[in-house]
């Protein structure tokens, strides 16, 4: 597996997160919509140690056969590994010499791709992996960039119900609570957020991401 050079937030270890949040929470002026940006989750503290087995790495982690701690993802990639960096802990799979290229059947796209069948009717080289990354995209399905060797998760419409335009023109006030702004449970925050426990105490809404963030998350508040 090839590395060079490596974010994450669970309920169970949201408090390591909220600090952050509240601090935002605090800066934060009303006007500026109701959705949190720059949503990031914090890298594991393990990600670059030294390791012998999976068991000296923490949790989302594997141990390399360099012996180093490196993103479970890695192991999807197959046997042309993945570039690392440890900073983030994020892995980007090596892609196939050929990836992208028009094919006939799998033999013509070498090591770590196969030829996959398109709607569209083309037949392009994909890395080996392409199945399972597009089937953890779930019902939105993927699509496949022939330039860059990357499956990306298609987005669905989003559709933000907290505001509505009255026929005079101007945008009524918010029906729900937006992004750090204090909350009693999941229903009081706008689509997007939900309520969690802030470390300094107290609820308040916060990016729905920050939930599968193993290590927390940090993140801007509107306005």
């Amino acid at each position: 597996m090839v590395e060079p050079s490596e974010m994450r937030h669970s309920p169970a270890m949201r408090r390591l997160s909220m600090v952050a949040a509240l601090v935002l929470a605090s800066s934060c002026t009303g006007g500026g919509g109701q959705i949190c940006s720059d949503v990031q989750c914090n890298a594991p503290t393990c990600c670059g140690g030294a390791c012998s087995t999976d068991a000296d790495c923490c949790r989302d982690t594997v141990c390399s056969t360099s012996g180093r701690c490196i993103p479970e993802s890695c192991v999807g990639c197959g046997e042309l590994g993945c570039l690392v960096d440890f900073a983030a802990c994020d892995a980007v799979c090596i892609p196939p010499d050929r990836c992208g290229e028009a094919c006939a059947n799998d033999a013509e796209c070498g090591q770590g791709a196969r030829c996959e069948a398109f709607p569209s009717g083309s037949r392009l080289c994909v890395p080996d992996a392409f199945d399972d990354q597009c089937r953890a995209c779930g019902a939105g399905g993927c699509t496949f960039s022939p330039v860059s060797c990357e499956v990306s998760c298609t987005e669905p419409p989003t559709i933000d119900a907290g505001t509505s335009i009255p026929d005079g023109g101007a945008p009524a006030a918010p029906s729900c609570t937006a992004c750090c702004e204090p909350c009693q449970t999941d229903a009081d925050c706008c689509a997007g957020a939900y309520c969690g426990e802030s470390a300094m105490g107290g609820l308040f809404c916060f990016p729905v991401e920050c939930r599968t963030c193993t290590y927390g998350c940090t993140f801007t508040c509107p306005g």
